[in-house]
């Protein structure tokens, strides 16, 4: 991004309006001539947040801001009101100021800082146009534009030692590193939607882990052991049984067709359904007698662990009262009432004279405590194969009713009907097939069970395998980061330490092999080690480390970084003229061999006159008498937006 124009309007009228160029760009003035105010405006324009106490009389008096700038190879407009308070949306267009303000107003959008579904935010908007994507702090928090600016500008209003620009309100240290991580390449684009992949995954993976659990817990354990295959082979077992009993019923057909005789009738079998109907009913009183027994039991069991667990809340609340109340010494008897003298004699309880305990009265409360815990681990286990049991006597119960409700039906056509030994045998085939296909239907039925409970285990472990493959991703993602971030770190450090070996020989660490090391988390930065400097070597390090971050991101692809530097404090603190003069020397002459489109904009009271020639100049050098926003300028007839 570069800025190409710059516009203020106050009370309709122009009161500044310059172009500004690729290169060294120099706001010149003497001090009080408004080269801050003007700043602060321009870092206002690109998006920036101002706070109250930031905004000078003089810029609060405009009315609005105009910032031209190029991004790639367009050019858009940006228009902002300016505002003590708050954030004020911004408006954009897209062309050049000059289009925008002979354009109608529906021509221009407007996009607001807060995040929507519904539309794009500003700084959605810019980072899509730099072609940079959105970043996130460790909280997962969006990285605002604004924040992003503030590594694009050293102003005085900043404490000297503070890497990035000031911010009263939402500078938290997760935010500053992740500018850090950000403007240094140490994010990947790729990260967040990894991120997003494993959030997702592993929520529907919670859901599956329900869905499964739920299932087997409304099915009950008779479906743990089923499996598709087994099923398969238990459905052909059983349709190879229907298409012999079929056979069988053919020729029991034919042969049942002849006249019935007396001696054909079948007594015996009528006799043999009713003892096995009598049996099986005994065998079901059995089974739903020994169920009820032992639901008592787990019934009983449950009021037994209850009162533990109770017990378990009264030792701990009553081991609590006596670490802070400690050992209580009853001055009167409690049934009479009679003074207790108070005895040497520390063998017997003082006032039963029993023989006194040797373990402290915590001692006993964690000996119950750990005794009753013991029994709550047992009882659970119990209740456990319990439950189990429960679950099988159910099956049991379940098999033992079909095999009445069969011999049921069996028993009441033998009395219903005379047959020949043919037709009883007819009959009771005919019954066998009945049962073979209630089987069937039974084993489809479970088949579609089992189907759709394998079908929830599967997602699950393709869950599983979703969640492993995506930290394995986002872990690899996060080395390259690392890499890329501590390369990053190493060319800033290179390039800010080109700068201060070209001061003057003011501060003898900048000479002596500085190592720089910044730390955007603390928002603080180092020379091998050191942080105490003079004023003045405090302020020309930071400066350094800001032109550091410019030069190292024109060198790697991989930072991001809008290639404008706004240094409004190279004169800060006290430095003498022939300091900040070299500075600018240095800073002309180094920003020759920048390979990228690039704006370095400097306030400055007097440039050293040897770079005066190689670095464009915003407007005129301004003064007392005629500072930078001029309030006395007529409106030139442009309509303002």
């Amino acid at each position: 991004m570069l800025i190409e124009r710059f516009r203020v309007t106050a009370a309709g009228a122009v009161v500044f309006d310059q172009d500004l160029t690729e290169g060294v760009n120099v706001l010149e003035g003497e001090n009080s001539s408004g080269k801050s105010t003007l700043f602060k405006l321009i870092y206002f324009g690109l998006g920036g947040a101002l706070t109250a106490r930031q905004w000078t009389k003089a810029a609060l008096k405009c009315d609005r801001v105009y910032l031209q700038a190029k991004i790639g190879d367009s050019s858009i407009t940006i228009s902002r009101k300016v505002a003590e308070t708050g954030l004020p949306p911004v408006l954009v267009f897209d062309g050049t100021i000059t289009e925008g303000l002979s354009s109608s107003i529906e021509n221009w959008q407007e996009y607001s800082y807060s995040r929507s579904a519904e539309k794009q935010s500003y700084s959605q908007l810019i980072f899509s146009a730099l072609g940079m994507p959105e970043a996130f702090s460790e909280m997962g928090d969006f990285l605002t534009f604004n924040q992003f600016l503030r590594i694009h500008y050293a102003d005085q209003d900043s404490p000297n030692a503070s890497l990035l620009r000031f911010e009263d309100l939402f500078d938290k240290p997760t935010t500053r590193e992740s500018v850090g991580n950000f403007v240094l390449g140490g994010t990947d684009q790729n990260l967040a939607e990894l991120e997003k992949r494993l959030r997702e995954a592993q929520n529907k993976y919670g859901e599956s882990l329900a869905s499964v659990s739920a299932g087997n817990i409304l099915l009950g354990s008779d479906y743990n052991e089923l499996s598709a295959d087994g099923l398969d082979t238990e459905e052909k077992r059983v349709n190879a049984e229907i298409a012999q009993s079929d056979h069988r019923i053919n020729i029991l057909a034919q042969a049942s067709l002849r006249p019935i005789e007396s001696s054909d009738i079948d007594k015996s079998h009528v006799s043999t359904l009713s003892e096995d109907l009598v049996a099986a009913k005994s065998s079901l009183s059995d089974i739903v007698s020994a169920r009820s027994e032992l639901a008592l039991e787990a019934q009983d069991s449950e009021l037994f662990l209850a009162t533990l667990y109770q017990r378990v809340q009264y030792l701990t609340q009553s081991l609590r009262v006596a670490d802070y109340v400690g050992e209580v010494a009853l001055s009167s008897c409690p049934a009479c009432g009679s003074l207790v003298e108070p005895g040497s004699d520390h063998q017997h309880c003082y006032l039963c004279k029993a023989d006194a305990p040797r373990e402290r009265p915590t001692a006993r409360y964690l000996s119950l405590l750990n005794a009753t815990q013991s029994q709550i681990e047992q009882s659970g286990r119990i209740q456990k194969k319990r439950a189990q049991n429960l679950s099988q006597l159910d099956a049991f119960a379940r098999n033992a009713r079909s095999e009445i409700d069969r011999l049921a039906r069996d028993l009441q056509r033998q009395k219903l009907t005379v047959s020949t030994e043919d037709q009883a045998k007819l009959a009771t085939e005919q019954n066998h097939l009945g049962y073979l296909q209630a089987e069937l239907d039974r084993i489809r039925r479970d088949k579609r069970v089992v189907e759709r409970l394998e079908a929830l285990r599967g997602d699950r472990d393709r869950l599983a395998g979703e969640i492993a493959n995506a930290k394995e991703a986002i872990e690899r993602v996060r080395n390259g980061a690392a890499l890329r971030l501590g390369g990053a770190l190493s060319a800033v450090s290179r390039e800010t330490q080109a700068f201060l070996q070209a001061d003057l020989d003011r501060q003898a660490e900048f000479h002596n092999n500085p190592h720089v090391e910044i730390d955007f988390r603390a928002n603080s930065f180092s020379v091998n080690g050191q942080k105490s400097f003079s004023a003045s070597s405090v302020s020309y390090l930071r400066n350094a480390i800001f032109l550091g971050i410019l030069f190292a991101a024109d060198k790697i692809a991989s930072m991001r970084h809008l290639h404008i530097l706004m240094l409004e404090n190279l004169e800060d603190k006290g430095m003498e003229p022939e300091r900040y003069h070299k500075l600018h020397n240095t800073i002309v002459d180094k920003a020759k061999n920048l390979t990228q489109p690039f704006q370095i904009i400097i306030a400055t009271a007097d440039l050293a006159p040897e770079v005066r020639d190689s670095v464009h100049f915003i407007g005129k050098r301004y003064t007392h008498d005629s500072k930078t926003l001029d309030m006395l300028l007529e409106d030139d007839g442009d309509t303002e937006i």
